[in-house]
């Protein structure tokens, strides 16, 4: 197996990888690396058996191994006549390389498996694999759906089922060497799965059980994501009279993918980023929204994951009489800046195309920053992608680097201060003149280390910092008599969404 962090690149912009090679070598320790179980083993296995098991070539060696799980179905010779009936292959019941040891390993891809345990739940189209202790383990995430609840209105799910009900209420962890699949109940008020649990009690475990390397790898859903998305598009509105006349719904955003290509919705995107007004940084689910018909953003939501706050969605509704720049307009503004094309048009000659990662965008203070990996890719369907730009972009400027480091100094060194306002006559006592003058070097140290903390990435530090400076700045003006100045930037007002696990109604 593979992996690799998402901020960092070495050479010409290949991943910086914390666990490759064969065998697994790394800062993350895989000591049990085989796969039995997984998304492309579709045939059945026999094993042990009397041909070892490649493994991986060693220098001029290969490396040879045997299964050594136990929940397979035993090959006896009752069972050996059985499976021979069932998968029409007589070369069961005679071959020499079956053993009394052997273990019939059947539906081995991990959603047919899980669809076979529990048909009666529907299941994540997006598997992910975690490694917990060196092992491998894939956990799927899986809903109990409903199209008949009262009063709710049906949406597509999945792209091809109508429902109006849904919760996520299971989630499943399959060990990838076993194959064993354990349900364990993130959900318990949910009626449906309660229904379900009382009928098989032997399937499901209580989350309480799940072990905590487990438990910090769950995660909300995109596939959830996407339909509370689309619902909430339309029922933030909270007065009737608006929500009657569809005033203000919105829409998901659009942007680029590639130089030239046709504007395609905002995909949601996973980041670890620290929330303003929190202290840690955390998993989040994040998704942008634009008015309906226009460009410009209207909130911005994020899907909590992390311990106590899992399955928490906070919402920043932005102030209606601000502009602030959507997906779109930036993607557009990128697309105009004559650097930018200038480059993309060389990288997409004969032989290599662009590639430009998600656009994402970030609460920052009192206004947003924007994000964009550019990749560099040849035409081959095997190649690799390269990172060879990074852009960053505020409400006033674009920054464009090879690094994010460089583009963060980049957009700091462009960056200006607001221009100063002249203050009416006043009379400044000599202890006033004072006071100015310790809340001028407040302000100035303040201001010094937002810059630094932005620099460093310490966003929640910048907009802290940059607090410090406001607050300073309305104590000037008292004591100087200068009429106060509108800020350009929009600040976000938090709110709540609805639970991750509700109806659609």
């Amino acid at each position: 197996m593979a992996g690799s962090p998402v901020n960092a690149v070495v050479g010409e912009g290949l991943p910086d990888y914390v666990v490759g090679d064969i065998p697994p070598t790394g800062q993350l320790q895989v000591t049990q690396p085989a796969v039995y179980f997984g998304e492309v083993t579709t045939g059945y296995a026999l094993a042990p058996n009397t041909n070892r098991e490649f493994d991986y070539p060693r220098g001029n060696q290969d490396v040879f191994t045997s299964y050594t799980g136990t929940h397979g179905v035993p090959m006896t010779a009752v069972n050996r006549a059985l499976w021979s009936l069932k998968l029409g292959d007589f070369n069961l019941l005679v071959s020499g390389q079956v053993t009394n040891q052997t273990l019939m390993l059947y539906r081995r891809q991990i959603i047919d498996r899980v669809t076979e345990i529990a048909p009666f739940l529907t299941y994540d189209s997006d598997p992910y694999v975690v490694v917990v202790d060196g092992h491998i383990y894939w956990i799927v995430d899986a809903y109990t759906t409903g199209a008949t609840y009262p009063y709710s209105q049906n949406v597509t799910f999945q792209g091809n089922s109508q429902i109006n009900y849904v919760r996520n209420s299971v989630k499943v962890v399959i060990d990838a060497y076993e194959g064993t699949a354990v349900f364990y109940v993130v959900d318990p008020k949910d009626p449906i799965i309660g229904a379900y649990q009382a009928t098989f009690p032997s399937l499901f475990t209580s989350m309480s059980a799940m072990p905590p390397g487990l438990r910090s790898h769950i995660r909300v859903p995109v596939d959830l994501f996407n339909v509370q998305v689309g619902i909430y598009a339309t029922y933030h509105i909270t007065d009737p009279k608006v929500f009657f006349a569809r005033e203000d719904v919105w829409d998901i955003p659009t942007a680029q993918t590639a130089p030239g290509a046709i504007p395609a919705p905002v995909q949601p995107y996973y980041v670890l980023f620290r929330l303003p007004g929190e202290q840690n940084p955390e998993f989040l689910l994040i998704m942008p929204f634009t008015p309906h018909g226009k460009n410009n953003m209207v909130s911005w939501m994020a899907a909590r994951s992390d311990g106590a706050h899992y399955g928490e969605y906070v919402s920043y509704v932005l102030p209606k009489d601000k502009v602030i720049f959507g997906p779109q307009q930036v993607a557009n503004r990128i697309n105009e800046n004559t650097t930018i094309s200038k480059d993309f048009t060389l990288f997409h000659q004969a032989g290599s195309q662009v590639q430009q990662g998600n656009l994402l965008v970030v609460p920052i203070g009192d206004s947003f920053l924007y994000f964009e990996p550019i990749y560099l890719r040849a035409n081959q369907a095997s190649s690799l992608p390269e990172l060879k730009k990074v852009i960053l972009a505020d409400q006033a400027n674009v920054a464009y680097a090879d690094t994010l480091q460089q583009a963060i100094d980049q957009l700091v060194g462009t960056s200006t201060a607001p221009p100063p306002t002249t203050p009416p006559p006043t009379v400044i006592t000599p202890a006033v003149l004072a006071q100015i003058t310790d809340l001028v070097t407040q302000a100035n140290v303040h201001y010094t280390a937002a810059y630094n903390d932005l620099k460093n990435g310490d966003f929640a530090g910048f907009a802290s910092e940059m607090q410090q400076v406001g607050q300073i700045l309305k104590q000037l003006q008292q004591l100087t008599g200068a009429s106060p100045t509108t800020s350009a930037g929009a600040s976000p007002t938090p709110g709540r969404a609805s639970p991750s696990t509700t109806p659609t109604h």
